[in-house]
């Protein structure tokens, strides 16, 4: 912007715009991300312990997690990856368009055709995930612990036009699973049904609301 060399493509305006997609998108997929996340380890308390045994063995009681801690908590981080897909897997990506005539994978695609990409048909499909419908981090991990992310896993796109947002997203769901985790147990309330994974349509989905009984970690 502060180039003398002016550049009618290019504005203020649109800096900001950039700016504020950015960090529209990092906070969407951060919620989104968030509420589905806990809403099956509402139902899988394995992952609960098993993240949590991660954090106190990494982190301990005594200080809040920060992303320093993130290389040495690769199950944390599993969670992360896992929340993100069964959000995503139920939504589409923002519409792109195509700036020339090309082909793809033997498909003509016109110029100016709108492409959207179903999210579902790669984050839930059984022939690359075995148990697409099932919460369990461990798909992330490879035999020696080690995150391990498959490349047909693209919730945030792919090439230089994927969301700007994932980044910000990541840290802030790693942050705030790993603290939300340490400090507190998340379980189904006496005497109420286990809730339902299906979520609430809208711009984008969202879990239906559910009952959740949290206490603090002894």
């Amino acid at each position: 912007l502060q180039s003398p060399e002016k550049n009618a493509s290019f504005s203020e305006s649109q800096l900001l715009a950039i700016c504020m997609d950015m960090f529209m998108a990092g906070s969407e997929t951060t919620s989104k991300s968030l509420g589905f996340g806990f809403l099956y380890m509402l139902l899988t308390p394995e992952v609960v312990k098993k993240g949590q045994e991660e954090i106190d063995r990494v982190v301990g009681r005594e200080r809040l997690p920060n992303l320093n801690d993130r290389p040495n908590m690769p199950y944390i981080e599993a969670i992360v990856y896992e929340s993100v897909r069964v959000f995503m897997g139920r939504t589409f990506s923002i519409p792109h368009r195509a700036l020339r005539d090309t082909t793809l994978h033997g498909y003509y695609v016109p110029k100016d055709t709108m492409v959207i990409a179903n999210f579902n048909g790669t984050l839930m499909d059984e022939n690359l995930w075995g148990d697409p419908q099932a919460f369990r981090p461990d798909r992330f991990l490879d035999e020696n612990g080690k995150i391990l992310v498959p490349d047909y896993y693209l919730p945030f796109g792919y090439g230089k036009h994927r969301c700007m947002g994932q980044t910000l997203a990541r840290s802030n769901i790693f942050l705030f699973t790993a603290s939300l985790l340490q400090n507190f147990d998340f379980v189904i309330p006496p005497g109420t049904e286990p809730p339902k994974t299906c979520g609430v349509d809208g711009v984008t989905p969202s879990p239906g609301a559910y009952y959740a009984l949290v206490t603090n970690r002894c």
